[in-house]
C-alpha cells in the first residue's frame, strides 16, 4: 500500500494501540486472578465492559462533530492517560477498586478509538484502493496483536498457570481469532 505519510502514522498507531489494548485488559484481568481468584478475575471483567459498552458510544461520536484528525488524537491521548492511570494504580499497589476504576476507565478508552479509527480512513485515503487497503490493513494489525501482546505478559500468564497447577483447566481467550495464516505451534506455546 502506498499511503500518505498521514495514513501510515495513523496504521502505526492503530497497531501499537492494539497492543496497548491487549495487555492492558490481560493485566488487569491476571491483577483480578492474583488478587481474589478466578471470582475477582471475571468480575474485573464485567465491570470493565459494562460501562465502556454504554459510554463508547456517545463517547465516539463526538468524532463526528470535530476533525477526525484531531478526534483520533484525543482519543489516543485518553488511551495514554487512562493507560498511564492504571500502571501507576498497579506500580503503587492501590487499593484493588481503585486499580479496577483507572481500569475501567482504561477499557472505555480502549473502546472509543476503533471506531473514530474506521471513520477517519476515508479522509486520510487518497482512493478507494487505498481506503480498502487501509481497511484492511486495520483488521489484520487486530489479529497480529493478539499475538505481540502475549509476549509482553508471558511471565505473567507464566505465574498463573504455576499458581493453578494441579487444576483441571484454563480458557485463554483468543480476543479478535486467529489469522488463517497463524502457525498451530504459536497456539501450542500461549496453551
Amino acid at each position: 500500500m502506498s499511503a500518505t505519510s498521514g495514513l501510515r502514522r495513523v496504521l502505526v498507531a492503530y497497531g501499537l494501540y492494539g497492543m496497548v489494548e491487549f495487555s492492558i485488559w490481560t493485566a488487569v484481568i491476571l491483577y483480578g486472578y492474583d488478587k481474589g481468584g478466578a471470582s475477582l478475575a471475571g468480575a474485573v471483567a464485567v465491570v470493565q465492559l459494562i460501562p465502556a459498552s454504554v459510554l463508547a458510544p456517545m463517547l465516539a461520536s463526538v468524532g463526528d462533530r470535530i476533525p477526525r484528525g484531531t478526534a483520533l488524537v484525543l482519543a489516543h491521548s485518553f488511551v495514554a492517560f487512562a493507560t498511564l492511570l492504571t500502571l501507576v494504580a498497579l506500580v503503587v499497589e492501590a487499593p484493588v477498586p481503585v486499580v479496577i476504576t483507572a481500569a475501567t476507565v482504561a477499557t472505555v478508552a480502549v473502546a472509543v478509538v476503533r471506531p473514530i479509527h474506521f471513520a477517519a480512513l476515508p479522509q486520510l485515503s487518497r482512493s478507494a484502493q487505498e481506503l480498502v487497503s487501509a481497511n484492511s490493513m486495520s483488521s489484520m494489525l487486530d489479529g497480529i496483536t493478539l499475538f505481540a501482546g502475549p509476549a509482553a505478559v508471558q511471565a505473567q500468564v507464566s505465574r498463573v498457570l504455576a499458581d493453578a497447577e494441579g487444576l483441571p483447566g484454563h480458557i485463554f481467550n483468543l480476543g479478535h481469532g486467529v489469522l488463517p495464516d497463524t502457525d498451530p505451534d504459536v497456539l501450542h506455546a500461549v496453551v
